[in-house]
């Protein structure tokens, strides 16, 4: 009986191998006549398609697949198993380790990486807010120097201009009082023709009545003479519109 399977193993082997020499991949070949072992319940073939999951021969790697083969195998009592079990799961810690560990990694590069770009917007928005202030300072400076000026001319404008009236308002009490002073010049000077000319009005009214007076007593003194003589051979003569 034993012969019997040996001799259907061999030959299954044989076929197995004969394809994958025809296919070109004799691994390949390989992992399918353990598969086949395999499905008849030979735990030394399940170990071995474990072995070949967790290396990737003759099929694609997978550590899933070499520990659920393995775990075939040790259901089948296979001493071996347990061995490759554990080395399995220590596998797969490792590597969920190292996945993460890459994992905390990448969050803590990520976490910087956040960081850092806030940091920079945190600056960007700074520089901004100082460039900000920096343009209101001067736009209230200007604005300011500007009103400043704009006073300091109008001041200007104004202390002009109360010193042009004040020029003005001197130049005209000047000439006010040269006006005031001509006419109480010209006023005194006709005072004084005025006084003048009564003066020699009064003198003339004095002489006409000393003239009347002495014609009057001329022609008082011929009358009582009795006209004894010719009145204008005398020196009153001239005095007398008698006389010729």
């Amino acid at each position: 009986m034993i012969n019997r399977n040996l001799s259907l193993v061999i030959a299954i082997l044989i076929a197995t191998l004969s394809a994958a020499h025809a296919a070109g991949d004799p691994m390949k070949s390989l992992f399918l006549f353990q598969q086949k072992m395999a499905d008849k319940g030979n735990s030394s073939a399940m170990m071995k398609m474990g072995e070949m999951y967790e290396r990737g021969e003759g099929v694609e790697k997978s550590s899933e697949n070499a520990l659920k083969m393995y775990e075939q195998a040790k259901a089948k009592g296979n001493e071996k198993a347990n061995a490759a079990i554990e080395r399995i799961k220590n596998s797969q810690s490792k590597s969920a380790s190292k996945s993460n560990q890459a994992a905390q990694e990448n969050a803590r590069q990520r976490a910087l990486a956040e960081e850092k770009i806030r940091q920079q917007q945190e600056a960007q928005a700074q520089n901004k807010a100082a460039n900000d202030a920096a343009l209101a300072a001067a736009k209230e400076k200007a604005l300011r120097e500007k009103q400043e000026n704009a006073a300091k001319a109008q001041a200007e404008k104004e202390a002009k201009a109360k010193a042009n009236a004040a020029k003005e308002a001197q130049a005209a009490k000047a000439k006010a009082a040269r006006e005031a002073k001509a006419k109480a010049e010209r006023e005194a000077k006709e005072a004084k023709a005025k006084a003048n000319a009564a003066k020699e009005a009064q003198a003339a009214k004095a002489k006409a009545t000393r003239i009347a007076a002495e014609k009057k007593r001329q022609e008082s003194k011929s009358a009582n003479e009795g006209f004894k003589s010719d009145p204008c051979k005398g020196k009153a003569a001239r005095l007398l519109s008698i006389c010729k």
